[in-house]
């Protein structure tokens, strides 16, 4: 009898090996197609590996490929004889990868209206929609995804799985999970990615049991999971502390779905561990892995360290990450980040106006109101028994942005900040919201809290 075959990793998409795959064809003598080229433009791009781009471009040239449609879309735009909608879709694609989202918008509107777009090139269609659905997935751009989930609903692009999928993302990173949920539910029909999406969102928002709930319904409609599912269901376990169940997923995928777990899934897992204040179990869970540690596992070992003041763990994983001779901005600022929190910046959005501040900001036109607003709250907080905890570093705070913000209509409001909210800031927070009885959503590095009425979202774990 043959033994049980051994558990599969799940196909995922390899730049490498989809270039090293161009070259072997070559060598054999066969030469690239309409088809080919935009794959392995599509591969140097996820690679940011300009130089083989370049040398696929030069291909293309010579073998006329250039001039064709698709093949054009993927490696130059302005020099295009003829563009249609696939074109135009692609460099809206590539202006929202980059964090171009004015470029993108505004190509999006000329293809909306016709304006300076020659030729019968065909409608937008439900890649062009996601496309620029993806411009809107920040905390300050709620309101224009709205408007375009309404064109998306007028067109009937709302019913493909693409579009529906990429609007679940929107509302969860636009800090409105409950739109998401309503929107998955409404769906006329889901596929893998849709699942997902709303998975990404429970585990965003801290929606542990929403996740698995949606994970149960999932497997009742006979979808299989795939890598990403999982790494989804450890992510809501770890902003949740749920670490025998993030276990028991972890080792549930391989042995039920044949799904191998791959450098994410380990980092999460060793995330879980260290958030939990597990670091000597994480520790162990490192060396017991069968392949080499990168990057992100190091990194979600040392934000453990921090959390919990584990020093000596944080220079244990300092000295791996150097010996890797690592090079990832990141981890680095984890570095500093597990000895002293830095300055921050914050994004915060009431309606269209977008507030942008720093500690210590002088700068802003309303900055007399805003240190008035401030010194109000302060009081307030102090007046319900608020004490500021100088562990987490000065008490100078990077909430003015809130203190101008509540000033404004009675809407929530949403914040982006750029680094972890620290434990003072958090209870602030509370305090203040409170204190003025506003919603608000804030979406630091690693997580959403959705603070009302003196409690948060997150249950005092993140």
């Amino acid at each position: 009898m043959l033994p049980p075959a051994a558990p599969q990793p799940a196909p995922r998409c390899s730049p490498h090996l989809s270039l090293h795959a161009l070259v072997d064809m070559m060598r054999a003598g066969t030469l690239p197609n309409d088809h080919i080229f935009p794959s392995a433009a599509k591969s140097c791009a996820a690679l940011s590996d300009s130089r083989s781009g370049g040398a696929v471009h030069s291909l293309a040239a010579k073998t006329g490929f250039d001039l064709d449609i698709f093949v054009a879309s993927s490696l130059l735009f302005d020099e295009m004889p003829e563009k249609n909608i696939v074109s135009w879709s692609g460099m809206i694609y590539g202006y929202a990868q980059i964090g171009m989202a004015e470029e993108a918008l505004a190509l999006f509107k000329m293809v909306l209206l016709g304006d300076g777009v020659s030729g019968d090139m065909g409608g937008v269609n439900d890649f062009t929609y996601s496309c620029i659905i993806r411009v809107c997935g920040g905390p300050t751009f709620l309101e224009l995804g709205r408007q375009i989930h309404g064109h998306c609903f007028k067109t009937s692009f709302d019913s493909s799985c693409f579009v529906g999928s990429s609007l679940i993302s929107l509302y969860s990173k636009c800090g409105a999970p409950e739109e998401a949920h309503q929107l998955f539910d409404e769906m006329p029909t889901r596929n893998l990615g849709a699942w997902n999406s709303i998975l990404i969102a429970c585990a965003q928002h801290g929606r542990t049991r929403d996740a698995f709930a949606f994970f149960e319904r999932m497997k009742m409609e006979g979808v299989s999971p795939n890598f990403v599912t999982f790494l989804c269901l450890l992510s809501a376990c770890s902003h949740a502390g749920l670490v025998e169940e993030g276990k028991k997923i972890f080792h549930f995928m391989a042995a039920e779905h044949r799904i191998q777990p791959g450098p994410e899934h380990y980092a999460c897992m060793v995330d879980l561990l260290g958030r939990a204040g597990r670091l000597p179990e994480a520790v162990e869970f490192i060396d017991k892995m069968p392949v080499e540690p990168t990057d992100a596992v190091w990194g979600a070992l040392l934000t453990g360290c921090r959390l919990h003041g584990d020093t000596g763990t944080a220079a244990l994983a300092a000295g791996r990450l150097f010996e890797k001779g690592s090079t990832s901005s990141g981890a680095h600022m984890l570095l500093a980040a597990a000895a002293e929190e830095g300055d921050g910046a914050e994004l915060g959005g009431v309606g269209n106006q977008v507030h942008t501040f720093v500690s210590g900001d002088q700068r802003h036109p309303l900055r007399q109101e805003i240190y008035e607003k401030v010194a109000e709250l302060a009081a307030a907080a102090a007046a319900e028994g608020y004490v500021a905890d100088t562990r987490f570093g000065p008490t100078v705070r990077g909430w003015r942005s809130l203190s101008r913000l509540y000033g404004y209509r009675r809407e929530a409001i949403r914040v982006m900040k750029n680094l972890r909210v620290c434990g003072d800031c958090h209870t602030w927070l509370k305090h203040v919201s409170g204190y003025t009885g506003r919603t608000v959503i804030l979406r630091d590095n690693n997580r959403f809290h959705r603070l009302d009425g003196g409690s948060c979202s997150c249950g005092d774990y993140w």
